[in-house]
């Protein structure tokens, strides 16, 4: 069992807080402890963190500074992925090689080098004689520290997507990844570190809810980026509210799939398949509703079941499998009440439904298919976070955008068809940050991962990403001859 320590001014330092500990989910053995954050040491690693913001090592860097030093830490961490990828998971319980290595190492990597290219972009900064005699300067000034929060269903990616934009923004840092998955954060804090970042830039917190509220309530944190639940982001809110720092919350979602009878059936089924499991569902974009053209609805169920049975549950550190366990005993818990309760009140499963009989240790939960859900099950609505979908017929255009609007969330959707007019028509009404046409889960970092309603505002990834840790400033020179 490895001890963990936060990392405060380029070194690890105690927590003085309750001692917690980190379970593997695929073994149920406790793999790491750690002491919590206190307010105290939140307010130590703010107060480094301010000391480094104003340092010239930091502040005085020039954009083409902060995208060397950026894509160092990108080299760093491909150079260190076998390390992040068995951290994340021993702590996640993701398959190492499919989940990490394959699919999420390549975009983390690929995050930082667009940030470190990113943070040289002139665009929007410009100066001109917009009012006779007065030449006007825009300029984008880093706000100072500011605070990240991450989950734990993608603790690397999360955080690097948010660390990225906050120092091309020119910021420090103060970090508090999920108590169930510290280590692949002090990991990439000890890379920023020997790849050059100056000490206190980046520094890591662990803790629980309680330490989340230390850094939202401390004045001198002066924007939050978290990635959470709408319970996380009203307690966010409520607590960041008297110091009236700028935030940005993504809160989730519950991603419809539109299929239509000219779709490539064999691609929507297989798609959805891989996107309904993905990180064994917990993923805030995964595919958990399905409304199918009645038409086609029993050729679709047919190759779901299908393709579903092609994945193999198991080992995640066995370079075959495809789904690995959910995080802990008591999230097990929270799927299984939602596709019990369905159950109850008449839905059908068709396949999954409960825990597989192997493995017999770990926190796994079958793939679940679902059909007949009533619409007064808390699992139409709510957000599952399982490899559980529900498949319902639709028989017309307006029904399919009624029911995807339906909820809620609004991070993403997808839409299968071979229908142009019928493709766009649903890309503007759907109420969502993202929308797939024929495709799903597919990110670029040049483009925002957002959404609507209960789905949170603020965003991560593209320009607008680091214009959230920035302030505007206009700046009027008169001229002498005026």
């Amino acid at each position: 069992m490895t001890t963990l320590r936060h990392y405060i001014g380029g070194t690890h330092a105690a927590g003085s807080g309750a001692t917690r500990t980190v379970t593997n989910p695929a073994t149920e053995e406790v793999v790491a402890e750690y002491r919590e954050a206190t307010a105290a040491d939140v307010d130590l690693a703010v107060r480094v963190a301010s000391v480094a913001s104003a340092d010239p090592a930091w502040a005085d860097l020039t954009p083409a500074d902060r995208s060397g030093l950026l894509g160092k830490l990108a080299v760093a961490v491909l150079e260190h992925g076998g390390e992040l990828a068995e951290t994340e998971s021993w702590e996640t319980g993701k398959p190492l090689q499919k989940e990490f290595i394959d699919a999420e190492l390549p975009l983390i990597v690929d995050a930082l080098n667009y940030f470190a290219a990113a943070a040289r972009d002139p665009s929007g900064l410009r100066s001109g004689e917009f009012v006779a005699g007065r030449t006007s300067l825009y300029r984008r000034e880093p706000l100072g520290v500011v605070g990240l929060i991450a989950p734990w269903n993608y603790p690397l990616m999360t955080a690097v997507w948010k660390l990225g934009a906050a120092l091309a923004a020119g910021c420090s840092v103060v970090l508090k990844p999920a108590p169930q998955t510290p280590g692949t954060a002090l990991l990439l804090a000890r890379y920023a570190t020997e790849v050059g970042f100056p000490d206190g830039v980046f520094n890591v917190v662990l803790g629980d809810a309680e330490t989340g509220r230390a850094m939202a309530a401390h004045p001198e944190i002066r924007a939050l980026s978290v990635t959470g639940s709408p319970a996380t982001g009203r307690d966010v809110l409520a607590t960041s509210a008297p110091t009236l720092k700028r935030t940005a919350l993504e809160l989730g979602g519950k991603a419809p799939v539109l299929v239509f009878a000219d779709a490539d059936l064999t691609a929507a089924a297989d798609t959805i398949a891989l996107c309904m499991t993905v990180n064994t569902g917990q993923d805030c974009i995964a595919a958990t509703r399905a409304y199918v053209q009645r038409e086609v609805y029993q050729d679709f169920l047919d190759l779901l079941l299908d393709a579903l049975d092609g994945f193999v549950l198991g080992d995640p550190l066995d370079p075959a499998t495809d789904i690995g366990p959910l995080i802990s005993a008591a999230h097990r818990q929270r799927v299984e009440g939602y596709v019990d309760e369905a159950v109850r009140l008449g839905a059908t499963v068709l396949t999954g439904g409960g825990r597989p009989a192997k493995p017999d240790v770990g926190y796994y939960y079958a793939p679940t298919v679902l059909t007949d859900v009533p619409d007064g099950a808390r699992l139409t609505t709510e957000e599952v976070f399982g490899p559980v979908i529900h498949v319902e017929p639709i028989d017309s255009v307006e029904q399919a955008l009624a029911k995807a609007n339906a909820v809620e969330y609004g991070l993403s959707a997808g839409v299968w068809t071979n229908d142009l007019d019928r493709a766009h028509l649903l890309a503007r009404k759907l109420a969502a940050g993202t929308v797939w046409i024929n495709d799903h889960l597919t990110l670029a970092s040049e483009f925002p991962h957002s959404g609507v309603k209960s789905s949170g505002f603020g965003l991560d990834l593209s320009p607008d990403a680091i214009r959230e840790f920035q302030s505007a400033k206009h700046i009027v020179i008169k001229h002498r001859e005026s």
